[in-house]
């Protein structure tokens, strides 16, 4: 595990979520949970267009470890600042907070029938991956590889 290697990940993850927000475009997103909140408050924002300038990150830091049901699981914390305009609105300084969570399936058998939610896709129709222990997606029957397994991967971003 590289910590600072998942640091880095987090900030980025926030930076590409507020860009998308500006550009009103989320099909650069991945994750769908991410890409769902990102789509909510571009349905939000309507026609109004926003802009955040200047970002810059204070700090990020590890806030919560855990590990049960077959998945290790981080949460980084990170304080930022940007500014920010919305519509013809006066440019204002805002201060804000979000939090990112990384998994780490480590056993599989565990996970399939563990309660949490992992933010996995089929890579051929987009639904839901509900369970690892499936090598088909049971929506369109496609092939499944669980890329996740012993691989740090973003599950998902919460402002706070």
């Amino acid at each position: 595990i590289n910590i600072n290697e998942l640091k880095r990940m987090s900030e980025k993850v926030i930076l590409d979520c507020y860009n998308s927000i500006e550009k009103k475009d989320s099909s650069g997103i991945s994750n769908s949970k991410i890409k769902s909140f990102v789509d909510s408050v571009i349905n939000d924002l309507g026609e109004v267009v926003v802009s955040y300038d200047s970002f810059k990150f204070h700090k990020t830091v590890v806030s919560k470890y855990e590990n049960n049901n077959g998945i290790a699981t981080i949460y980084f914390g990170s304080s930022f600042e940007y500014y920010y305009t919305k519509g013809d609105s006066i440019r204002k300084r805002v201060q804000d907070r979000a939090k990112c969570e990384f998994i780490y399936v480590y056993d599989v058998d565990k996970v399939s029938h563990s309660k949490k939610v992992l933010g996995l896709n089929c890579p051929n129709c987009g639904s839901p991956v509900k369970s690892l222990g499936n090598k088909k997606c049971s929506y369109c029957g496609s092939g499944v590889v669980d890329v996740v397994n012993k691989v740090w991967i973003i599950n998902d971003l919460v402002q706070y």
